[in-house]
């Protein structure tokens, strides 16, 4: 019989927390046993070394989704360490440049209200500081959001099971992808040249007509590596940019008398703007279970 470890064990064995063993299983990245008797956590000579192996690609800052690939078989570790080190050099690139924001700042004996902020920005901007930063995590951003999910539009009805699962297969036949449905429901779960999805049906109107329409996410998303509240912003902006430009030339039209209007009537005016952030709300929502990625080809095929 194989020998198994407590949880308290593999922390001392691994030399990582006993919460962020817990996190590595809840995320799916370990899949230890569990005791018949009291359920307790059981980690073999293969969890500890799979937990050693995570240790150490954290060691170099690689995000989990790609640590998931490495250990999934999906990806090799050379080429994840190969990406990883194109990630390290580009922050090597930013910090640098951050760095040399600070000596020129350092040197500034200028005050602060006759800072020449402009020429600073420009310079920044031009050593790959916060605009080209933005930039590059929006790319990444817009990426990750077309691998996760697309939606598409059946030919048929879709009312029970077996119809979900025949518009699925149509979809993976016009796409050349190939299609396993692992639970067949009106929510099933099916991958797509190996990568794990699950589907849902939504109605759409058109013409005053019910379209069904099919929703598909991906059951392990890919997580652009940076702060979660940037990449929060910039799938935001990215799925309502057109609510915004609108909302922005609203503003515009409107500006001269925004004064005016606000003096007239304060509510009024205030129940416009939530008006219209609400109309944002509501068609990014729908943009994105109805029309973002529309027969957006997924898997691993190219």
């Amino acid at each position: 019989m194989k020998e198994s470890y407590s949880i308290k064990q593999a922390e001392q064995m691994t030399g990582i927390s006993s919460e962020n063993i817990r996190f590595y299983e809840k995320q799916k990245l370990i899949h230890p046993a569990r005791s018949w008797s009291n359920q307790y956590r059981q980690y073999t000579e293969t969890d500890i070394h799979t937990l050693k192996v995570i240790r150490l690609l954290r060691m170099l800052d690689m995000p989990l989704e790609e640590i998931r690939m490495v250990l999934s078989g999906d990806v090799s570790l050379s080429q994840a360490v190969s990406r990883q080190q194109e990630r390290l050099e580009q922050q090597t690139k930013q910090i640098g440049a951050a760095i040399q924001m600070c000596i020129q700042l350092e040197t500034e004996t200028a005050p602060l209200d006759q800072l020449d902020v402009d020429a600073h920005l420009s310079r920044a901007e031009q050593s790959g500081g916060l605009s080209a930063r933005w930039i590059s995590d929006w790319k990444k951003v817009y990426k990750a959001l077309h691998e996760n999910s697309f939606t598409f539009y059946p030919d048929d009805a879709v009312t029970n099971s077996a119809e979900f699962s025949n518009a699925l297969r149509a979809y993976a036949n016009a796409q050349n992808l190939d299609l396993v449905i692992t639970k067949e429901s009106m929510y099933p779960e099916f991958t797509l040249d190996g990568v794990r999805y699950t589907a849902q049906r939504n109605y759409a109107s058109t013409s005053y007509v019910p379209t069904a329409c099919i929703y598909c996410e991906r059951v392990d998303p890919i997580v652009p590596n940076m702060p979660t509240g940037r990449r929060r912003i910039l799938e935001f902006l990215h799925r309502s940019w057109p609510q915004l430009l609108l909302f922005a030339f609203i503003l515009l039209s409107l500006g001269p008398q925004l004064p005016s209007l606000w003096k007239e009537s304060p509510l009024g005016t205030l129940l416009i703007f939530i008006t219209i952030l609400a109309l944002i709300g509501v068609n990014s929502f729908r943009n994105r279970y109805f029309t973002y990625n529309e027969n957006g080809k997924r898997g691993s095929k190219k």
